[in-house]
């Protein structure tokens, strides 16, 4: 098994904007279909800030939840699975198996994020990967440690003017662990933070975008295959088990937008709908 090959699932037009457009969006983590998804870590966090904060003024611990929470911005992320050919991956996020699952390199996204971070956020990156966990009792651990600290640190007296340096590692940690329900899945993501950049980086490199999707609003960034990096950003296709496109017709359609060295399979699985 290659690990650095990782499988992003979708439809039939997900899967030939990501081939014309040469690019991935990255999409708001409130538009996710699971509304727990990006707030399974974070809820649990706040949990513990009440808990250690019982008996104090009401309206302070208030203050300070809600100090916490607006800083904890929504990020921007696309997932894939280490499951190159997997049933309930189909079934969940390619359509019902008339989809696709494009094998991605993750060596070609390597980021080099340091260069357009705002001059206080030195110790977080804007985009990078993030291997999902599903460990409670690691999760419960890492709740407690930052927990304690924040609480231990703060002053009822002032507001929360800056974001402490542990915010940041929380808003990673919450993109990172999900409930473990969704094991199975072996999710990998791509995580990106626009509030970490320079402004100026911001608006002309990474402009916000919207689409229209199931009829939502949704907000997302693209992150465009680069020209200049050697080698295809894209390993192998894997075309869904009641999808009927002929592999004939994606090599052309790869020929077309100049892709080459991309490997195309049909689905081992048999599975009638």
């Amino acid at each position: 098994m290659n690990n650095d090959i990782v499988y992003h699932y979708c439809s039939p037009d997900a899967f030939l904007g990501i081939i014309k457009n040469k690019s991935l969006w990255l999409s708001s983590t409130k538009s996710l279909n699971d509304p727990n998804d990006s707030k399974y870590f974070f809820n649990k966090f706040l949990e513990e800030i009440k808990r250690l904060n019982v008996g104090k003024n009401k309206e302070d611990v208030k203050n300070l939840l809600d100090s916490i929470s607006k800083q904890l911005r929504s990020p921007y992320i696309i997932s894939f699975s280490k499951k190159k050919d997997d049933l309930n991956m189909w079934r969940a996020y390619s359509l019902l198996t008339n989809g696709f699952s494009i094998g991605f390199n993750k060596r070609y996204f390597k980021f080099d994020s340091d260069k357009y971070l705002e001059p206080n956020y030195k110790f977080v990156r804007f985009i990078d990967w993030a291997d999902l966990k599903y460990k409670e009792n690691d999760m419960d651990q890492l709740i407690s440690y930052f927990a304690d600290k924040i609480v231990k640190e703060w002053n009822p007296s002032e507001r929360l003017s800056s974001p402490p340096k542990e915010i940041f590692s929380i808003s990673k940690l919450n993109m990172m662990y999900k409930d473990p329900a969704f094991k199975e899945e072996e999710e990998t993501r791509i995580i990106f933070r626009p509030n970490l950049i320079q402004e100026s980086k911001l608006i002309h490199e990474y402009p916000l975008k919207f689409r229209i999707t199931q009829n939502k609003l949704i907000s997302y960034y693209e992150l465009l295959f680069s020209e200049e990096k050697e080698g295809s950003p894209i390993s192998e296709i894997w075309i869904g088990p009641n999808n009927e496109s002929k592999i004939s017709e994606i090599s052309l359609l790869l020929e077309a937008h100049k892709y080459s060295d991309i490997k195309i399979r049909k689905s081992n699985i048999k599975f009638s709908l």
